[in-house]
């Protein structure tokens, strides 16, 4: 037996993320002074705007993980395999349903969806759930855009 003797090395992940800090860190070096006023005086909308839309976003994605978490501990996944149909138009149209009558919104479909393939759903009733479950809430028209005058 021969014994390891080199030395320990980095993990992939930490040697990416050193090679774009230590990219990041030179493009800054070289930035003109104008730009970092011109971010500066941004800066405060741009964290006005974010933090409102992050406010505004989590309580849905914390339902949306409520939801998953309902999902993954109440549903079996034989019982629901035998509940859904193979038939990739007849799941989909599953989805679509599903989908209409479901209580989640934009925010928490997402969380939801990508926990249904662990339970043996389909992918088109995926698919469906997903494009079917924000457009059908009470909230929809409110997300739309006015036309303008």
């Amino acid at each position: 037996m021969h014994a390891n003797t080199s030395a320990p090395r980095l993990p992939r992940a930490a040697v990416l993320l050193l090679a774009v800090a230590l990219s990041l860190g030179i493009s800054v070096a070289f930035l003109p002074p104008e730009f970092f006023a011109w971010v500066g005086q941004r800066l405060p909308a741009f964290a006005s705007v974010f933090l409102s839309l992050f406010i505004e976003a989590v309580p849905f994605l914390l339902m949306g993980a409520l939801a998953w978490g309902l999902v993954e501990v109440f549903v079996d996944r034989a019982e629901l395999g035998r509940w859904l149909p193979c038939n990739g138009l007849r799941s989909a149209l599953l989805g679509c349903g599903l989908g209409l009558i479901f209580p989640v919104c934009q925010g928490s479909v997402v969380p939801l969806t990508r926990q249904l393939p662990s339970k043996g759903v389909p992918l088109p009733t995926g698919i469906a759930f997903i494009l079917a479950a924000p457009s059908s809430q009470a909230s929809a028209p409110m997300h739309r855009p006015r036309p303008s005058s």
